[in-house]
């Protein structure tokens, strides 16, 4: 038996390359997971990662990336509608370490239980790997709620929902990608 026989020619592995390459799924614009694990009829634009800045839509995962206004959904799509403070508490659970705290807020008068003083710092005070201040979650089914919600430092006032540390903390604690 020749060689010739039982390998195939230059040509033949090309062709046979070019073919597999064909067949292969197109990237995401983005350069995430190939078109096939997109979902279906779902787009950038209601991506909670998704965002517009100076006019073009990105997403925060790869923020250089300019995407069309139709840019289909990738892998790590998630529904902006779909995000609820009430079942997530992600941002008050253990993605984050610390809430410091100015001299000058309300919490420190309204809730002194809450305040841990270290120096000259100030910082919300921890139950383990959650803010003290923080209710529920502790059951499957059970909704998170701040029970100073409405004397909340300026920190968390500024943590909104859906926004680059909203997403982020969700992402540490696994209920983003």
């Amino acid at each position: 038996m020749h060689d010739r026989d039982v390998e195939p020619t230059v040509e033949e592995t090309l062709a046979s390359l070019w073919t597999i390459v064909a067949e292969r799924p197109a990237q995401h614009p983005a350069g995430h997971a190939p078109v096939a694990a997109y979902h279906a009829g779902r787009g950038c634009a209601e991506c909670a990662w998704g965002c517009v800045e100076r006019g073009r839509h990105r997403c925060r995962h790869t923020p250089k990336v300019r995407l069309s206004d139709d840019a289909p959904a990738c892998t790590r799509y998630e529904p902006a509608a779909e995000l609820d403070c009430h079942t997530c508490g992600a941002c008050c659970r253990e993605a984050y370490d610390s809430v410091e705290i100015s001299a000058r807020e309300p919490v420190n008068k309204l809730h002194p239980e809450l305040v841990v003083v270290c120096g000259t710092r100030r910082k919300l005070l921890r139950e383990v790997e959650r803010c003290a201040a923080l209710d529920g979650g502790r059951t499957p089914n059970e909704p998170y709620a701040c029970r100073i919600y409405a004397d909340r430092p300026r920190t968390c006032r500024e943590f909104t929902l859906g926004g680059a540390n909203c997403l982020d903390a969700r992402r540490r604690v696994g209920l983003s990608l």
